[in-house]
């Protein structure tokens, strides 16, 4: 069965569209039409130096074999046997020229039917992984799935007080800062209210008193929220839109519909965002953590102290990683990437939809005054 046959089946089958069918059909025909016209080339060339070859050797022939051709010489039979060399030489080379060209032109037509197959393979693996991401956008989930149910808080040891931040847009800067016994708040688009929880702290707008658009005004107000806490006490976001910076913060969890996230010196994480740039560094010795987006690059920075099995895949981009010990496996239009630092205790899984994954290694400095800084080793 020829490559057009097969299209034509996958046709009647429902397994391609009529119309892709055709465009296929159509490539196929003529990536043969190019390869007829380069053996048809390749075969006249041979044929008209066979031919040429064939003249020569015949016409020195011959003038040497007819009753007037007598070698004056035995320099001149040593002519007349030299061109005669040479003739089949010339003979010889444009023979294997024709077959070579016709090797090269079938190779070629080869490689064009694959490169057309895999061009359909990754165009359909594109729009699969595009009405995936659509769907997720249009539930408004917190982006990719994970294979196992998320940590949430045990991503930090047992009983770490937990401040919850809840914003519909603006940015937030927190900052772990020694000697602090609860959270303290400034900035930010109006009133915010600093509740006690069970598990510790709630940060949240107050809505104005007015009227109706008065009180939706105030929660859709942006500005930059800035939080100071003990270095001890984890965060947990739930944001629709903004960018978050976090300084010498231990721990995260929580979701994002649309910004970017910046974390310095994170040692647990289990955060998701729909749509944005995600860079973290992270020094994780045991537990499960998840970070996860629909739309944008993930970028991590692991300690090199770090205990850590790390799993990444991206439907529609690439994962990679120039750390030693890291592997990728890189799909039509897809990537997944693994490895393991140190002992591998914990397990960190990184998720993205559309976008790239990049996975470092580096030394990040220890905490000074609750800042942390990366410094290359």
């Amino acid at each position: 069965m020829t490559d057009i046959e097969r299209v034509k089946e996958m046709v009647s089958q429902g397994q391609i569209t009529a119309e892709e069918g055709d465009q296929l059909i159509k490539v196929l025909q003529e990536v043969d039409d190019a390869n007829y016209a380069a053996i048809d080339a390749a075969i006249d060339a041979n044929y008209a130096a066979a031919l040429e070859a064939a003249d020569r050797v015949e016409h020195v022939d011959v003038a040497h074999s007819g009753p007037a051709a007598k070698p004056a010489s035995d320099a001149a039979t040593e002519a007349f046997d030299s061109a005669v060399r040479t003739a089949k030489t010339a003979a010889a080379a444009a023979a294997e020229a024709g077959r070579e060209a016709g090797r090269m032109a079938r190779e070629a037509a080869r490689e064009a039917r694959e490169n057309a197959r895999n061009a359909r393979d990754a165009a359909r693996e594109a729009a699969r992984g595009a009405r995936e991401a659509a769907r997720e956008l249009r539930r408004g989930g917190p982006g990719p799935s994970t294979s196992g149910p998320r940590p949430g808080a045990a991503i930090a040891p047992a009983g770490t007080p937990w401040v919850t931040i809840e914003m519909i847009a603006g940015d937030l800067d927190v900052w772990a800062v020694d000697g602090l016994s609860g959270p303290e708040v400034e900035g930010g688009p109006g009133n915010i209210n600093v509740e006690d929880t069970p598990d510790g702290y709630t940060v949240k707008f107050a809505p104005d008193r007015g009227g109706v658009l008065d009180r939706f005004l105030s929660h859709i107000r942006s500005g930059t929220l800035r939080v100071r806490i003990p270095p001890d006490h984890g965060v947990v976001v739930k944001a629709t839109a903004g960018n978050f910076d976090l300084h010498g913060v231990r721990y995260l969890r929580g979701s994002l519909t649309a910004g970017d996230l910046n974390a310095d010196a994170l040692e647990g994480i289990d955060f998701s965002s729909m749509a944005g740039d995600l860079d973290v560094g992270l020094r994780l010795t045991s537990g499960s953590h998840v970070l996860s987006v629909g739309a944008g690059d993930v970028e991590v920075k692991l300690d090199d102290r770090s205990d850590v099995t790390v799993e990444a895949s991206v439907s529609i981009g690439d994962a990679s990683s120039d750390a030693p010990g890291f592997s990728h496996n890189d799909r039509a239009i897809g990537s997944q990437l693994s490895g393991t630092l140190g002992s591998g205790a914990a397990h960190l899984e990184l998720r993205a939809t559309t976008g790239d994954v990049d996975v470092s290694v580096a030394r990040l400095a220890d905490r000074n005054d609750g800042e942390a800084r990366s410094v290359q080793e």
